[in-house]
């Protein structure tokens, strides 16, 4: 642990307020003769030993034990705690400090640190992180995975939050995430155990709820420095999951968010055995209770799904431009009430809230995301413009999504992938050199205005981003092929596809190859790589098609640029029938060009093949599904608008699959995340007559 003797100047006792003096394993507070141990580092604040955790006290000192014997978190976590690694692991739970107004150097408080899922991706650019939670045993990891992962910047330390060791004003901007909705619930709580049992004995309380958490803004308030800011992350009593019928987070029960709150202490005391004491509000009510609590100005955002992990994170203002976006997660009873909710009420049901509190009334800094754009000079015209965060994927290599929109003409000027880990800024390295190529290779024709324009890449402000001009395009909803009556505009969609890519690989040849030269070294690679896996009947395929190739030695084909993600899912988007594509992390100057065809045209059949019944192979699928004519059309107006020789018709897809499951990717992707990179996709394939 960094020693907590260089924040000394800051530390004081949370019983009187005054200076302590520092010992070998403790404080020492003269004024009022209290005496505060440091237990293994950790320096202990409370009245009594307090102990909140999704798991037992038990299994949390184990994980302790293996992690710190091991030297290793990750591996302790995955045998002790696997089922709780998402809650910790990823660095995608701090994207939305990329909203919070922009303060370099600052000093952060997390007030109920636990795990520490904000407190390390923060610590990447704050100048100090103090993790505060009244749990000594998750306090311990986390000192444990800041040690081992080099961080000398994170002091945790055990209290109370309506009682803090800190002097007035010491922090720029303190974090509750997920926490505020707790801090009226003092009891001890396992919280896998109690989610759906009973306890035995209801506690007392002095305070009310709404009382107990004013108390904690204001001595929240009371440790941020006079232009600092408080963020807080919880759920909305009214949100829209709420209302359609998703229990409670806190105590597991159906619809008490939004019930009055005597009745739902009635429920909750009848189905859990404690009273309901886990308040959320509405965002009136948030306002009311920060405005009571002395803070001046606010500003409030929709998460969506939820603040934990959200898809969008929007502001208050603009959640009527993206009903569409909103409206795309969550089941069919969900899309139904979305569908039918008028625009101007989305923000009031926003399922979590994200709000920044100002201590004072003077105007909030800009967001770290625009002050970073700003400083790369891609929006020196714009004036009024707002972050609007976009993250489906998780991980903390993956990059985080941000919209940079002007809000006086309504839409986005600018796109910005943002690292998450500054440890793993390859993905958008990656991006940026190869749309600084593409930008060069394409420059001048059809290509260029259909893909994303570079704009700047670099780090600013130890931040790695990459920004490029909005391509104003949608997704073609293209979710259920199997049975669909709307296989015309699937085919015209796919086509005009097909049509992109045949002038992207016209546009980007790189040379002449002879087909059985080039591909019969190839295959037999692939095969030794696949062998192991592969069963005779694919083995005995793979061998056909290389006699095959065999039989096209003179056959000429031309090698060409690669996009590599060439996915209608994602990555083609639309307008006005006309194609565009993004995301260019693992395009390749050279490569064959049957990868990409493959990506179009088997990506969606066979991700739809794979939510139908195992005892269904692909060929009879296909048939079911009414898709064989579909699929067959598609391949064959390719191979009429490439003009590649007609002898590979029978054999392109089969090559594109070998060279999926036997590529070398980039370390931050998952090959899993490719449906064709899968043998047993592969056999299937190899197994039927339309590939």
């Amino acid at each position: 642990m960094p020693n907590l003797l260089n924040a000394i100047d800051g530390i004081v006792c949370p019983k009187c307020y005054k200076e302590v003096e520092s010992g070998d394993n403790y404080f020492l507070c003269e004024a009022c003769n209290s005496k505060f141990p440091i237990i293994n580092g950790i320096p202990d604040f409370r009245e009594k030993d307090e102990y909140w955790c999704n798991v037992s006290r038990e299994k949390m000192r184990r994980l302790i034990k293996l992690a710190d014997e091991k030297n290793d978190w990750r591996l302790a976590a995955k045998s002790v705690v696997p089922e709780y690694m998402a809650h910790f692991e990823g660095f995608e739970r701090a994207d939305t400090q990329f909203i919070w107004p922009h303060m370099p150097n600052m000093r952060v408080l997390d007030a109920g640190s636990m795990w520490g899922g904000l407190t390390l991706p923060v610590a990447q650019y704050a100048k100090e992180v103090f993790a505060l939670d009244k749990t000594v045993e998750t306090l311990s990891f986390l000192d444990i995975r800041a040690r081992q992962m080099g961080y000398e910047n994170i002091y945790p330390i055990a209290s109370t939050l309506d009682k803090l060791p800190f002097k007035d004003g010491y922090f720029d901007l303190v974090i509750l995430n997920g926490v505020l909705e707790w801090v009226a619930f003092r009891q001890n709580l396992i919280l896998e155990k109690q989610w759906n049992a009973k306890s035995k004995a209801i506690k007392k309380y002095e305070q009310s709820p709404e009382q107990m958490q004013i108390n904690v803004l204001k001595e929240l308030r009371r440790v941020t420095k006079p232009e600092g800011y408080l963020f807080l992350a919880i759920e909305n009593r009214v949100g829209y999951q709420y209302l359609t019928g998703y229990p409670d987070d806190h105590v597991n029960i159906k619809f008490v968010t939004f019930l009055p709150r005597f009745l739902a202490d009635i429920i909750t005391k009848i189905k859990r055995g404690f009273s309901y004491r886990t308040y959320v509000y509405s965002s009136i009510g948030y306002k009311n209770i920060l405005q009571k609590s002395g803070y001046k100005k606010l500003k409030f955002y929709g998460a969506f799904a939820h603040y934990i992990a959200p898809y969008a994170v929007i502001p208050f203002n603009l959640i009527k431009n993206f009903k569409g976006l909103i409206g795309s997660g969550g089941g069919k009873r969900l899309k139904l009430f979305l569908k039918a909710l008028p625009r101007f009420l989305m923000k009031y049901l926003s399922p979590s809230f994200v709000i920044i509190a100002g201590k004072s009334d003077k105007e909030f800094a800009d967001a770290k995301i625009i002050s970073l754009v700003k400083k790369a000079g891609v929006v020196k015209e714009v004036s009024e413009i707002e972050p609007i965060l976009i993250s489906r994927r998780a991980g903390s290599r993956i990059p985080l999504n941000c919209l940079i929109f002007d809000t006086s003409r309504r839409s986005p000027v600018a796109f910005c992938k943002i690292s998450r880990s500054r440890r793993h800024a390859e993905i958008i390295n990656d991006e940026a050199d190869n749309l600084k190529y593409a930008g060069e290779l394409f420059k001048g024709t059809v290509i260029a205005e259909r893909i994303p324009r570079l704009l700047y890449s670099g780090v600013i402000d130890n931040v790695t981003l990459l920004v490029t001009n909005y391509l104003d395009c949608e997704v073609f909803n293209f979710k259920n092929i199997k049975g669909s009556r709307k296989s015309a505009d699937i085919l015209k969609a796919l086509k005009k596809a097909i049509d992109f890519l045949v002038d992207f690989q016209k546009l980007s040849l790189v040379r002449e190859i002879d087909v059985s030269d080039y591909f019969l070294p190839k295959i037999k690679k692939q095969k030794e790589i696949l062998l192991p896996k592969l069963d005779d009947s694919t083995d005995k395929k793979i061998d056909e098609l290389s006699d095959v190739i065999a039989k096209l030695k003179g056959v000429k084909l031309n090698l060409s640029a690669v996009h590599g993600d060439f996915d209608f899912y994602h990555n083609i988007l639309h307008k006005n029938g006309e194609v565009y594509v993004v995301d260019f992390e693992h395009f390749e100057k050279e490569g064959i060009p049957f990868l990409d065809l493959a990506m179009l045209i088997l990506h969606p059949f066979v991700i739809s093949f794979k939510e139908t019944s195992k005892s269904v192979n692909f060929r009879d699928f296909l048939k079911v599904s009414r898709a064989e004519d579909l699929f067959r059309e598609c391949l064959g107006y390719y191979f009429n608008k490439s003009n590649i020789d007609k002898r590979l018709f029978d054999c392109a897809l089969r090559i594109a699959v070998l060279e999926q499951n036997t590529k070398e990717y980039p370390g931050y992707r998952d090959k899993k995340s490719f449906p064709l990179c899968d043998v047993e996709i592969l056999k299937e394939l190899f197994r039927s007559d339309y590939i």
